[in-house]
């Protein structure tokens, strides 16, 4: 009998073991799609700099994304780990694009420089917003008006 209440009690407690890992996971999904869409705010931002930005500012939108970048693939190195690994180079080569803009360039020669690099973030953006099935929580921010 002892042994009975013994297994039963095993079994109940690898059960909502079960749960509470499903939960943490599902939690974890959900954060990192709002974390997603806060890094593809951040992107556009960049994108979106005029004739009226600096270059300091273009850098300074760049730390603004460095922030989001950590908090995002903290996350989401838990819950796609492999999917996650392309938006990471991807968000890297634009980390560094940015890094190297010479402050004697013009925004606009800036944005021209870098635009290859915010395109591939973009579509692997996309491709891991499918993958975690954020719908429009992690979707593309509208696109800017030229």
């Amino acid at each position: 009998m002892r042994k009975l209440a013994v297994l039963v009690a095993a079994a109940l407690l690898a059960g909502s073991g079960t749960a509470m890992a499903k939960e943490n996971k599902e939690a974890d999904q959900q954060k990192a799609c709002q974390d997603l869409s806060q890094l593809r705010s951040d992107v556009s931002n960049i994108e979106q700099m005029g004739a009226q930005s600096t270059v300091g500012q273009l850098k300074q939108a760049r730390k603004d994304m460095d922030s989001s970048y950590q908090r995002f693939f903290k996350t989401a190195d838990k819950v796609a780990r492999p999917q996650t690994d392309n938006l990471k180079s991807s968000l890297d080569n634009l980390r560094s694009s940015v890094r190297n803009i010479p402050d004697t360039m013009t925004v606009e020669q800036a944005k021209s420089n870098i635009k290859d690099a915010v395109d591939q973030v973009h579509i692997a953006a996309n491709q891991l917003n499918t993958a975690l099935n954020c719908g429009a929580e992690g979707a593309q921010p509208a696109a800017p008006t030229p």
